[in-house]
């Protein structure tokens, strides 16, 4: 009996210690091109390269919220917007990788979704079960700096020749406290150091590129209690429509400050 139990812990032990190595997809479309996606997770590249491999996300954009520390301006995140794509690379990381890149991802949730991709390594548009991170709280806060705008045409970079998608890649979208989408300005690499912005909208921000909130916004945000609560249900139903795909939902992450995407 002893015996027969010991062959069944080490029976266990050894399936568990086989899913932590299994490698996962996860879709990268912000900061986190692979040098700094190996440094994270602390991938010895030069004993396990890591695969990496161009694709979009169907029915979103890329939008900017929050603000990070590190980067001095907000961070990317996705946000659904039919018949649009964004664009970014896919890369295998085994089970604990993704928990040590959990440690980065502050202010985002995790999910499962489906993304298309863009190499002839299998059928083009073939659809990929990924990790993907999405910000808690998609609303703009303030410009990216361009120091993390470059991170993200590094990151697309990795695509490979002829598949950037250098207009996509430098519009600054974001989220207004209605709802709506905004494009707030662009990043070009012919002028680095700074984040255009779009004039419609200059005015709405101030010197550091913080959104100056107007007096609708003022209005939406006087219950506070009220705004907490609406955030916590389109996570639930961020959720649910993962799980209406047929793919389970993701695990939820530290909530506040952003730190990188």
């Amino acid at each position: 009996m002893a015996a027969s139990t010991s062959a069944r812990h080490a029976a266990a032990e050894h399936a568990a210690e086989h899913e932590s190595h299994k490698e996962q997809w996860v879709f990268c479309y912000g900061s986190n091109h692979a040098e700094q996606l190996a440094a994270r997770v602390e991938r010895d590249v030069a004993r396990r390269p890591l695969r990496v491999r161009p694709a979009h996300l169907p029915d979103h954009v890329r939008i900017f919220a929050d603000t990070s520390k590190r980067w001095g301006g907000g961070v990317a995140s996705v946000h659904p917007a039919p018949g649009s794509r964004v664009y970014g690379t896919v890369a295998a990381l085994t089970s604990a990788e993704l928990r040590k890149l959990d440690a980065f991802e502050g202010g985002y949730t995790r999910l499962l979704v489906r993304v298309a991709l863009d190499d002839e390594e299998e059928e083009p548009g073939q659809l990929l079960e990924s990790h993907v991170y999405i910000m808690n709280n998609p609303r703009f806060r303030r410009l990216p700096s361009p120091a993390y705008m470059a991170a993200i045409r590094r990151q697309l970079d990795g695509r490979g020749a002829g598949r950037t998608r250098p207009s996509e890649a430098l519009l600054v979208r974001g989220v207004a406290a209605g709802g709506a989408v905004l494009q707030l300005g662009r990043w070009e690499p012919a002028a680095p150091g700074r984040v255009q912005r779009a004039p419609e909208h200059a005015a709405r921000l101030d010197a550091d590129g913080w959104w100056v909130e107007g007096d609708d916004e003022e209005e939406d945000e006087e219950d506070e209690e009220a705004a907490v609560a609406e955030e916590a249900e389109d996570g639930v139903a961020a959720a649910a429509a993962v799980e209406g795909a047929g793919l389970p939902g993701g695990q939820a992450l530290q909530e506040g400050v952003a730190c990188e995407a």
